[in-house]
């Protein structure tokens, strides 16, 4: 019974999309087609690519939305309204590409977006129109688990895998991942943000003066640019920074300051608690361009992430002392940990 209502369900389903086609104008079927593909959420476009090193999240991808639709399988809604209802889906919807060194494959690679049979195949750069890029001034060097023999050989880094090393970037290789940008044909009205990730105030400054060219063909070209800072929960700034590119640098330098004035960062010296403070002290040290507030949140949620890595046993007798000093029985009784 259950497989006669699904092939009962099916057929009913592309019979009424084919009469839709037949009877309905273009016009008014985009706009079923838009109620049916709108997500409130930005998509990930990175699908199995994407990585939680490289994003901080697994995020919400292709798969995860259109696997579940059956808008988006031609055999229940037939070839042609599949084709017509992705292309809405591809323009109304926002995307996000966690790195901007795969704008070049994403855009020029014409692919099915679900892996059924009969799929179209569409080119996202002729249809997508709001697109949110991750611009990342570095990238963590690759992982690979390490084999039997490696953590048997007394030489073994253990440090050194545990904690990645991130590789810089250049800044011209960073701003030519943005030049497939300029072929789209369609750049009046295209809505972009360009979410920058650094680890300092340094690093994001310097990425942002090495953005003014490319930021201001884009506008040049129609394009509705805006700029954000997408680590403003580690480092101590301003999350929107389009004005950098609409003022000098000085006058920029001078709004920065003004809201550290407004909205100071939390000072080591003002956490109570001395074995928190020792972890916030410790992790600032691994981390410098990190606020104290975030590293606090961070350290109370992860404090083993900065007891630190040592190469002998001084290193480790002076961590005891630390640690001991930290925790004195008189103390240890007020610890918030």
């Amino acid at each position: 019974m259950d497989t006669q209502i699904a092939i009962y369900g099916k057929r009913s389903c592309l019979e009424l999309c084919r009469a839709m086609a037949t009877r309905f104008p273009r016009e008014l079927r985009n706009l079923v087609y838009e109620h049916l593909t709108a997500n409130s959420s930005p998509i990930s476009v990175d699908d199995d690519h994407i990585t939680y090193e490289q994003s901080g999240c697994y995020g919400f991808t292709h798969s995860d939305f259109l696997s579940k639709q059956l808008f988006a399988y031609p055999a229940f809604v037939g070839r042609e309204n599949c084709q017509e209802i992705l292309e809405i889906y591809l323009q109304k919807n926002t995307f996000c590409l966690n790195d901007s060194y795969r704008l070049g494959g994403f855009f020029r690679t014409a692919k099915p977006f679900v892996m059924v049979p009969g799929a179209p195949l569409l080119a996202p750069i002729d249809f997508v129109r709001n697109l949110i890029i991750k611009i990342r001034g570095d990238v963590l060097k690759p992982l690979m688990l390490p084999s039997l023999s490696d953590l048997e050989n007394a030489n073994f880094d253990h440090a050194l895998w545990l904690n990645p090393r991130k590789i810089p970037r250049p800044s011209d290789k960073l701003f030519d991942s943005l030049q497939p940008l300029f072929l789209i044909k369609h750049p009046k009205g295209f809505w972009l943000q360009l979410a920058i990730l650094a680890n300092s105030r340094e690093e994001l400054e310097g990425i942002l003066e090495g953005m003014r060219p490319i930021y201001s063909r884009l506008k040049d070209t129609g394009f509705k640019v805006e700029v954000t800072f997408g680590a403003v929960e580690k480092i101590h700034y301003v999350e929107h920074l389009t004005g950098f590119f609409e003022c000098s640098r000085e006058d920029w330098d001078a709004i920065i300051e003004a809201y550290f004035v407004a909205e100071p960062d939390l000072a080591i010296e003002d956490i109570a608690d001395p074995g928190t403070r020792y972890l916030v002290s410790n992790a600032r040290e691994q981390f410098p361009g990190w606020s104290v507030r975030y590293l606090l949140q961070y350290t109370q949620e992860e404090p083993a992430m900065f007891s630190g890595f040592y190469d002998d046993d001084s290193d480790i007798d002076e961590m005891e002392r630390n640690w001991n000093e930290a925790f004195l029985p008189s103390t240890f009784g007020s610890n918030t940990m």
